[in-house]
């Protein structure tokens, strides 16, 4: 469900007043549209690694393009490259910050990656470690320090996990004090309070 509303969100986006369209020539301009027209072509056709290398080729010529950015990040996040789509949608708040549909996809490219890394660590390892009130108040160095690699390697993921988990759950509340009835924001945050 997210999947399509983070791509469907690509085709409402409206030109913000901060964009400017790259200030060289006609051509190099348009050959930056036609880039991340190809990039939308081949995403209709779910080759979304193709259509990142497109728009990225359009972010090359006219790197203020927020739509060819906007729309790079929705393909990251469907090829699953958390870390990408998290700096491409970083990249379009630091010019609105109150972008929901960038709030929203980022929020959900953290929850995402804290859901990737929860099932690749059952899936190795599957075990899961208790910490003794001992240990519970030790600095974290001195604790990694102190236990099996097993266990260290159990806490570092399960830190990561949660550190990712609260990122989501800000940008979520962010996203609903921008707008209170906004679904998909209820329905992460409802997910990440589970």
């Amino acid at each position: 469900m997210v999947r399509t509303a983070i791509w469907s969100i690509e085709k409402e986006i409206r030109p913000m007043s901060f964009v400017h369209w790259f200030r060289g020539s006609n051509r190099r301009a348009d050959s930056g549209k036609e880039h991340y027209e190809t990039g939308l072509r081949l995403g209709r056709e779910n080759k979304w690694r193709d259509a990142v290398d497109y728009f990225t080729k359009a972010l090359g010529i006219s790197p203020f393009f927020v739509q060819a950015r906007f729309a790079r990040a929705n393909a990251y996040f469907l090829i699953e490259e958390w870390d990408q789509a998290i700096s491409d949608f970083s990249h379009i708040l630091l010019g609105n910050p109150k972008s929901v549909e960038a709030l929203l996809g980022r929020a959900s490219s953290y929850a995402s990656k804290a859901a990737s890394m929860v099932e690749r660590y059952q899936k190795t390892s599957g075990k899961q470690c208790r910490l003794s009130f001992e240990e519970l108040d030790m600095p974290m160095d001195q604790l990694l320090k102190s236990v099996s690699p097993e266990k260290a390697l159990w806490i570092r993921t399960t830190n990561s996990i949660m550190e990712l988990q609260a990122a989501a759950k800000k940008d979520a509340k962010e996203i609903l004090e921008l707008d209170p009835m906004n679904q998909l924001a209820q329905e992460l945050l409802k997910n990440l309070s589970n």
